[in-house]
């Protein structure tokens, strides 16, 4: 490998010990593929990733030839392990994706794998922070949505998925958590759910899904300590007075009966 490759290669952020490693394994490959002609299946790879993080400027084998080999498989799989290793980032997306696509090309201990999870979301998280979508993006994402959604077969699927999962006790405090400190609902958020839901009829097939055997909650009879936590919940949760006829209600009520709905 050049001088020069090397230098780019050191120009950005990453782990001496594991780079190093890099360079000499995609030397001894080089030579090794060139002394013993390699035939069957090859895959092309970029000795400077193509990642934006790293090196996308030689993306093109056209016009940087330089920075193409190629490996077997197995070799490629090697060799983005240590790219993994020594730059992280999207190097760990690169990598996880190759390991999970074909796992002929090369085994993970169980702890190697974990450490990959861990610093794949790490990576998924960081690029996700902070990120805002224009209006454009989350109209079009809405769109995509309303119309798979509209399709009864992948509406089946989604209930199919989600049927039989069991949330550890950890899973499930999380998300009272979240739920309860989430924060309120914004007045352009209240003016929209209003918009999609006023006029919107249930139909008749609709109500019969939800009716006797077919309501999930049918038949189940709750026991004392689950009702005495509903009603404690309830107890705690704080009144609202209405404006127009003074009366103290909760929230929900509130919302629903009175302000400037109230015909008191």
């Amino acid at each position: 490998m050049s001088q020069s490759i090397i230098l780019i290669l050191q120009s950005k952020p990453h782990n001496s010990h594991y780079l190093k490693r890099y360079i000499k394994y995609i030397e001894e490959v080089s030579k090794y593929n060139n002394k013993y002609t390699i035939t069957g299946y090859q895959e092309q790879h970029h000795i400077l990733p193509k990642a934006k993080d790293l090196f996308p400027e030689y993306s093109s084998f056209k016009e940087h030839p330089w920075n193409k080999i190629p490996l077997t498989a197995r070799q490629h799989f090697i060799a983005h392990h240590l790219l993994y290793k020594a730059f992280g980032g999207s190097q760990t997306a690169a990598f996880k994706r190759m390991y999970e696509s074909n796992q002929n090309t090369g085994k993970l201990s169980s702890r190697q794998y974990e450490t990959l999870k861990e610093k794949f979301s790490e990576y998924i998280s960081s690029c996700l922070t902070g990120l805002k979508r224009s209006p454009e993006y989350c109209e079009e994402h809405s769109k995509r949505k309303t119309e798979f959604y509209k399709d009864e077969n992948n509406r089946k699927k989604q209930s199919q998925a989600c049927l039989g999962i069991k949330r550890s006790e950890q899973a499930k405090e999380n998300m009272r958590v979240a739920f309860k400190n989430r924060p309120p609902k914004t007045k352009e958020q209240k003016d929209h759910l209003s918009k999609i839901m006023t006029g919107r009829v249930v139909s008749e097939e609709t109500r019969n899904k939800m009716r006797g055997n077919n309501n999930p909650n049918y038949g189940i009879t709750m026991s004392e300590s689950h009702r005495k936590n509903i009603s404690d919940s309830s107890k705690n949760v704080p009144k609202k007075t209405c404006e127009h006829c003074g009366k103290q209600v909760s929230p929900g009520n509130y919302t629903r009966w009175h302000g400037e709905k109230c015909r008191g």
